[in-house]
């Protein structure tokens, strides 16, 4: 396995901006594209290394090792596929995808990856990197890099939920996300029958059919977390009950009334507390008039510095409807609120013309105690 060469390249004010109303494969609301700006603020150039071998259409392995590299983990998990009709539709589906262009600009987006060791008996045939950050890549070599599509990822999503082993969680969060008017509230499950009752119960949700998806998780929503030990597996579901997980973050289920029901039930006996972000990540652009500052970004973890502009931006007055604002350029600062690496709120703070903070859709216009909050942050 070979590594790309990439290089860092300056982000520009311009494009910044369009990407807040630019479209993509489909119309995005103004959230879901702040999600793309923010893991975009720095752009990264992108290329194959050298010197690779091929890999071999002919092949036919008969066993797939899977080791899972999530984002929160510490530690991959190991998977083994063992049907070996599976093993070689995954391995003819890699080996067949387009090459990936040279010398790609690829966001700074992190995401899970997988390393699939193919085998025919014990014998290692080849063994790639399936990678979902940044411009999503199969790498079998330096020079042999692939771009991966949808098809692909659900077919790996698929074998990847199929060889995780149910876990028995012996407690349960529920972060409930009702909007951006409101904080989130995080509802405390420590009873383990519960908790495998609704793990249970998620996992026997029907899956959606290949080549769907569930929409731009953003609005109200759950996330699901079970904890089994050390080990964490997560969900996400929507308002329309698409759920994104538990056993790859990239599984899709639908969600049916007897579900709806369940989680209901659940939550209505769990004490619940308003959500405490614990990180701040904050990336800030500086006013294009002002050539003296340069680009930033940095994570705080500064507990009391954190909530407080947390708890600031909620409180906060919606712009009134119509309201003229004056031309003029200021800081934009792009923040991610986050609570045990659960995403609590992303938003979008533009000092310049009326100086507002923008979430979900939803705009407020900020005070000067604010500004303080965010510069006390940037100094902390």
């Amino acid at each position: 396995m070979g590594n790309k060469r990439c290089s860092r390249s300056v982000f520009l004010s311009a494009a910044l901006r369009i990407l807040v109303y630019k479209e993509k494969k489909m119309r995005l609301s103004k959230p879901a594209i702040l999600l793309v700006l923010l893991g975009a603020l720095l752009l990264v150039g992108c290329s194959p290394g050298a010197g690779s071998a091929g890999v071999s259409p002919d092949a036919r392995p008969t066993k797939l090792q899977i080791k899972v590299f999530e984002v929160t983990e510490p530690a991959p998990e190991t998977l083994l596929v063992e049907n070996a009709a599976t093993v070689q539709n995954v391995y003819n589906k890699a080996v067949a995808l387009p090459k990936a262009p040279n010398n790609q600009a690829c966001p700074a987006i992190g995401g899970p990856h997988y390393e699939l060791t193919f085998l025919e008996g014990e014998q290692v045939v080849v063994t790639a990197v399936a990678d979902r950050g940044g411009c999503t890549s199969v790498t079998f070599g330096a020079e042999d890099v692939h771009q991966p599509d949808e098809a692909f990822w659900q077919l790996l999503n698929r074998v990847v939920a199929e060889a995780t082993p149910p876990v028995r969680p012996d407690r349960a969060e529920v972060v409930s996300l009702s909007g951006p008017q409101e904080p989130p509230e995080v509802a405390l499950i420590a009873s383990a029958d519960q908790a495998r009752h609704l793990y249970d119960a998620l996992r026997a949700l029907p899956r959606l059919p290949e080549n769907t998806n569930c929409p731009q998780f953003t609005g109200p929503r759950h996330v699901l977390l079970f904890f089994a030990g050390q080990k964490r597996l997560q969900a996400v579901l929507d308002k329309n009950g698409c759920v994104s997980g538990p056993s790859a973050l990239y599984e899709l289920h639908q969600a049916n009334d007897a579900f709806w029901s369940l989680l209901n039930q659940t939550l209505a006996g769990a004490p619940t507390e308003k959500a405490r972000p614990d990180t701040l990540n904050m990336k800030t652009e500086p006013a294009s008039n002002d050539p003296s500052s340069t680009a930033s970004a940095m994570t705080i973890e500064h507990q009391d510095i954190v909530q407080k502009i947390f708890a600031a931006i909620y409180a906060l007055p919606h712009q009134p409807d119509g309201q003229a604002c004056p031309a003029i350029v200021g800081t934009i600062y792009g923040l991610s609120f986050s609570q045990d690496g659960v995403e609590l709120l992303t938003a979008l703070a533009d000092k310049g013309g009326c100086g507002t903070v923008t979430h979900d859709d939803y705009v407020r216009l900020a005070d000067q105690a604010f500004w303080d909050l965010l510069h006390q942050a940037e100094t902390a």
